[in-house]
């Protein structure tokens, strides 16, 4: 996913056109199954003297991303001085669904910088670095396989497709330019196949939608900024059927947008998922989303065109929404990393147990039952932490004068992106929850799944704490505190800390999100492994 939203954003800030220069060099790479192609002129881009004022950014997002994109800026400034390219194609087939960057081929290019991450291919007039990034091929997914014939059959007797150069022509003079074109063979088969969407609700052919336009294409100056997007038909009539068949696909996909945020509503609180905030931001701005993104008709084309005046009241006009939306995506990429994390410590609880036939203990005791070190550091082993583990001395206290030298050595994995702690190399808020009616008992002992007698998809053993703790230390959530409630149970109970819900982890490995409006008595049974209760906690 994190690759597909590269992709998007390079291609966004990096449309690019072909001059009549390179128009013969670019037949060399297009393919039959090419889709996209552009090109982007590095000598015309210079990075300082782009104004993010124009931008209209919110001075607190513009905070937020500042130091990200100084950092950017200055990494990409050193891959241009160390490689010397000068101008750069982006090309995407639909047969490999895969994008690499062709380079014009020059004395002065030096590749090298490339090589860890790509193979580079020599052509007459390009050097080839394959592959830089690579998308999920859901033509070929379970989930389209019944809907969408296979689309990566070439045609038997393929021709030269001018329609990319037509494209670029087009908007010459942009420093970035991008050209889109759907292949005959692809288009053959989705009028034979005509796949449906939005099947529940207005349906659109989207085969119609495909085979009306020849090619568009899209320029960017990103100094200005400008944007000039064409899109050609055949003739007048077919782009005005194009556009009502935009339109007809707006207003389906604005139904299944509106249904879906009123399902999310009707089924649980919106809060429980951030992107109800997205989905409630586009159906209030439908109107004004429309009106930006639909083009004019000018003969057979249609044309869509934002000179720096309109981009920046578009900014202004949309720019606390791209703050909200910006703040939703960045919690709900905390929210999976933190999810991830606690997936893989439920692995290493699953590979422990394997070892030593029960759940490792939430501490260990020495001779007089005093606690000595957390679950945190005895499953160091599983999660390829061996070295620390052997490190570490167990048979003396987590704060003893050898072991404190290992308190900022909290690997990542204990990390959550929202813990709020000063010292973040060695606080965790991921706890287990301690008391002798849960999992993890005071006698220092740990259950086998054996005992578990309500299942381990019924019982949650991995919880956030809203006190931060040094991961070392044999301290989790006192089960007191944790019967009170999500935030209820004072600064050593269970928080919510994305947003108003909080992820658990589960004895069967899988992670789910629970809400603070969960009731006490159903998350008291979600804690508990043998209390016999059958609630669903998903209502």
């Amino acid at each position: 996913m994190k690759r597909l939203l590269f992709l998007f954003l390079l291609l966004v800030f990096s449309y690019t056109s072909v001059s009549a220069a390179n128009s013969s060099k670019l037949s060399q790479l297009i393919e039959e199954e090419t889709i996209i192609v552009a090109q982007i002129d590095l000598t015309q881009i210079d990075l300082d003297k782009i104004d993010l004022a124009k931008f209209a950014i919110p001075e607190p997002l513009l905070q937020n991303y500042k130091q990200k994109i100084i950092t950017f800026t200055k990494q990409f400034k050193e891959v241009l001085a160390v490689s010397r390219l000068k101008t750069v194609y982006l090309i995407g087939n639909i047969k490999t669904t895969a994008f690499y960057f062709a380079v014009l081929k020059t004395d002065d290019v030096n590749l090298n910088v490339f090589y860890k991450i790509a193979e580079i291919r020599e052509t007459a007039d390009f050097k080839l670095i394959i592959p830089i990034l690579r998308s999920k091929d859901i033509i070929k997914s379970k989930k389209y396989r019944n809907r969408v014939a296979d689309l990566t059959v070439p045609r038997k007797n393929p021709k030269l497709r001018k329609e990319f150069e037509e494209a670029l022509n087009a908007v010459e003079g942009y420093p970035i330019k991008i050209a889109i074109s759907i292949p005959e063979f692809v288009k053959y088969v989705l009028r034979e196949t005509k796949p449906i969407i939005f099947e529940d609700d207005k349906k659109v052919d989207f085969s119609l939608l495909l085979n009306l336009f020849c090619w568009q294409a899209i320029g960017i100056d990103p100094l200005k900024p400008e944007i000039h997007a064409v899109t050609e038909s055949q003739t007048e009539n077919k782009s005005q059927e194009y556009l009502t068949e935009v339109n007809d696909f707006l207003d389906a996909a604005f139904e299944k947008i509106i249904k879906f945020s009123k399902s999310k509503i009707a089924g649980e609180n919106p809060d429980n998922d951030p992107i109800i905030s997205i989905v409630q931001f586009l159906i209030t701005r439908q109107k004004i989303i429309r009106d930006q993104i639909i083009p004019k008709l000018q003969g057979k084309s249609l044309v869509l065109h934002y000179s720096p005046e309109d981009l920046k009241e578009i900014f202004k006009k949309f720019s606390s929404d791209f703050a909200t939306i910006f703040t939703v995506l960045q919690n709900l990429q905390t929210r999976d990393k933190c999810r991830d994390s606690i997936k893989h410590i439920l692995i290493a609880f699953h590979n422990y147990h394997d070892v030593n036939n029960m759940l490792p203990p939430a501490f260990t005791v020495d001779a007089n039952g005093k606690r000595l070190h957390s679950w945190r550091v005895l499953i160091l082993p599983y999660i390829e932490q061996n070295a620390l583990y052997k490190s570490i001395r167990l048979n003396e206290p987590w704060d003893s004068e050898y072991n404190k030298q290992f308190h900022d050595k909290m690997p990542e994995i204990y990390q959550c992106p929202e813990n709020n702690s000063k010292q973040k190399n060695r606080d965790t808020i991921y706890c287990v929850v301690v008391g002798k009616d849960v999992t993890f008992k005071e006698n220092g002992k740990g259950l086998s799944f054996e005992q578990i007698t309500d299942g381990t998809s019924n019982t949650g053993i991995i919880f956030e704490r809203k006190e931060p703790v040094c991961w070392m230390k044999p301290e989790d959530i006192a089960q007191e505190d944790a019967f009170k409630g999500i935030n209820k149970g004072g600064d050593k109970g269970i928080r919510a800390n994305h947003g108003k819900t909080t992820n658990v982890g589960w004895i069967d490995g899988s992670v789910q999100i629970l809400s603070e409006d969960l009731t006490p008595k159903i998350l008291r049974a979600i804690l508990t492994p043998t209390g016999g209760e059958v609630v669903d906690w998903r209502k």
